[in-house]
């Protein structure tokens, strides 16, 4: 049986949500990126903008004003580009875009540091306050 397009792009969609690609992004746009603030007559945008090579990630807050007959709405943006091409693309947790590629693996590779990092924190946060609680007891 063939598939439709719709199916496809829905199979393509879940696809990216099961490999949790905003969430992916939003973390390491986050903890590695620049900020960024942008205001014009349309919109304002704030977030967050890491670039290293050919990946570029971001995410950002925007809110658009209702000028110029566009009607005002707030949403949150995360996007990558890859080798100047964009590659992903959501507003909220609704993905518009996804081109899975190499720039999943660096993607990826960024994540998985960032995350074994807070793993590693938090066990030393945790095994901080076990001593300080035994010490308090003598023990």
């Amino acid at each position: 049986m063939t598939r439709t397009l719709e199916e496809k792009i829905e199979e393509r969609k879940k696809q990216a949500s099961d490999r949790n690609i905003i969430g992916k992004i939003s973390a390491v746009a986050e903890k590695f990126g620049a900020p960024v603030k942008l205001e014009n007559d349309d919109a304002r945008e704030e977030g967050y903008r890491y670039e290293r090579g050919s990946l570029k990630v971001t995410k950002l807050e925007v809110t658009a004003f209702g000028t110029h007959g566009f009607l005002g709405r707030n949403f949150v943006s995360t996007s990558v580009k890859y080798g100047g091409e964009e590659r992903f693309y959501a507003e909220d947790k609704e993905i518009k875009m996804y081109i899975p590629g190499n720039w999943e693996k660096e993607l990826n590779k960024l994540y998985k540091g960032f995350s074994a990092q807070t793993e590693n924190t938090a066990e030393d946060y945790s095994l901080r306050e076990q001593r300080e609680k035994a010490a308090k007891f003598g023990l």
